[in-house]
């Protein structure tokens, strides 16, 4: 009797609903992502640590995850039209951030030094379509600006709470938590890069446009334009000779490309090189991902700038 009774208690406790599945392109979409569904479920990393987000063949497993996905968060064509290709055949339901209204989106830079490049940028998520990386259009590194980071998060509980009622509450709560962290990630970061601003930087490949509009960085230059195009010897040199005019106090790789060519740009003038992380690809994928990304790209900024006795 006891028996019959603990079964029909269960049968009549409603079963919870299954949280819906999220795949997330980068390491720091995924990190955001996390954040807001912490406590409900865990959204799956598509590319890993180190692979750069521009061209990649699908691994059947990948296609998998692409194909059960309930949504798959994105940045959009701009950074993988790959992916976009591949959504649009297979009908995924998707959200490209930098789609979403009230982002921050900053128009692509073409020259070796960017103070020859017109500065634009637009409010509200309005880019334009059919531009690769590398070749004109948006800059797709807007997940360094972590005022657009505050916004996505806002409308990842929007969406995931429409997709998912009965967890509406706590993805809203997770949201709200995350803003308030990422608002003192960047009151932070303000402090700790006020002694860079306005001080000469060179970076690899044009990854840090809106890290640098943020916080008042200066980024002189970029050996590359993007990661899949190699510059050319014009480029070059009007990259070291602003590095021995004295234009430039540090110079930054990134873990997944070859020094080699930056240090061509560095070596005669003696910068310092550190290794700036744009994809959190030596932190472990998760919640905690994107804060500690930030944080440690504005190490390595107030570090450099400090020990080449620069700063304001």
């Amino acid at each position: 009797m006891r028996r019959l009774l603990t079964l029909l208690l269960l049968c009549a406790t409603p079963a919870m609903a299954e949280p819906p599945r999220i795949v997330a392109d980068i390491a720091p979409v995924q990190s955001l992502v996390a954040t807001v569904m912490a406590g409900a479920g865990t959204p799956e990393l598509l590319i890993p640590a180190g692979v750069s987000p521009h061209d990649l063949s699908l691994k059947p497993s990948q296609a998998r995850a692409l194909g059960h996905a309930d949504l798959v968060v994105w940045m959009g064509p701009e950074m993988s039209p790959w992916l976009g290709r591949v959504l649009e055949a297979n009908g995924a339901a998707q959200m490209p951030l930098i789609r979403v209204p009230g982002t921050t989106v900053l128009a692509f830079r073409e020259n070796a030094l960017f103070g020859d490049d017109h500065d634009s940028h637009t409010e509200g998520g309005h880019t334009e379509d059919g531009h690769d990386h590398g070749h004109g259009g948006i800059d797709p590194h807007a997940w360094l600006d972590p005022d657009n980071a505050v916004v996505w998060m806002q409308a990842l509980a929007e969406r995931l709470a429409q997709m998912d009622p009965e967890h509406a509450d706590l993805y809203r709560a997770n949201a709200t938590a995350g803003v308030a962290d990422l608002r003192a990630l960047t009151r932070k970061m303000t402090d700790q890069l006020a002694p860079a601003r306005s001080i000469g930087l060179i970076a690899f490949h044009d990854a840090f446009q809106y890290l640098e509009a943020r916080f008042g960085l200066h980024m002189v230059g970029s050996v590359t334009p993007g990661d899949d195009s190699d510059p050319g010897p014009a480029r070059i040199s009007a990259l070291r000779a602003a590095a021995q005019a004295g234009e430039v106090v540090c110079a930054f790789a990134e873990p997944q490309f070859n020094p080699g060519l930056l240090e061509a740009v560095t070596e005669d003038a003696g910068l310092p090189v550190a290794v700036l992380d744009p994809l959190g690809a030596t932190i472990e994928p998760g919640a905690e991902l994107y804060a500690a990304m930030m944080s440690g790209m504005a190490d390595t900024i107030a570090t450099c700038v400090a020990q080449a006795g620069k700063g304001e």
